[in-house]
């Protein structure tokens, strides 16, 4: 049986983290509902990946509380003023889904990624219902949600929020300890039954 093992929390709170440390050290692969939301941005707003990715993920400066200002969160004027995370949202919920529906970014995950016998994979920004239906319907998955949470870290400014827990197997962990210590809640977590 195949895992999707579903990344649910807010910004900032590790899923990317935790995502690229199980694919470095298990044998599973990292993959994300936004995949295609990406290449659609790209194709839209003419920038080349290589500028997108380096200013997605690079840090901009320190608040006043110490925590990281993220360059993905400033307005960028060759997004009409939107940040990267702004421009995502409003594709994403005001241009694609409106006109190919709630699902299509689950979709086209299921469609990308390669299903095979005890495959194990972490979406690392799982935060709809619709997107995670493919999943849930489709007999050849199990769908684990870890819902993370994190000082300081809340859902105020995006799209997602917290998946419900009658959706699949849910688990929730608290991210303030270390990689160690949450990959190995979520490891006992996704592996109980298979013991």
């Amino acid at each position: 049986m195949n895992k999707l093992v579903v990344l649910n929390g807010p910004p900032r709170s590790g899923k990317d983290t935790i995502a690229d440390w199980f694919e470095e050290h298990t044998y599973s692969t990292s993959v994300s509902f936004k995949y295609k939301l990406m290449k659609i941005a790209l194709e839209v707003s003419g920038v080349n990946g290589k500028a997108w990715y380096d200013r997605y993920t690079a840090e901009h400066s320190k608040g006043f509380s110490g925590e990281p200002v993220w360059w993905k969160d400033i307005p960028w004027d060759r997004l009409g003023g939107k940040s990267e995370r702004e421009y995502l949202i409003w594709l994403s919920e005001d241009v694609v889904k409106p006109v190919h529906g709630e699902r299509y970014f689950g979709e086209e995950l299921k469609r990308y990624i390669k299903v095979d016998d005890d495959a194990i994979y972490f979406a690392s920004d799982g935060g709809f219902v619709e997107e995670l239906m493919p999943f849930i319907e489709d007999d050849d998955f199990d769908v684990y949600i870890i819902r993370l949470s994190r000082e300081g870290c809340t859902f105020d400014g995006d799209s997602r929020n917290y998946l419900p827990d009658n959706l699949a197997k849910t688990l929730d962990v608290e991210n303030n300890g270390t990689i160690l210590e949450v990959a190995a809640k979520i490891d006992k977590f996704i592996n109980e039954e298979d013991v």
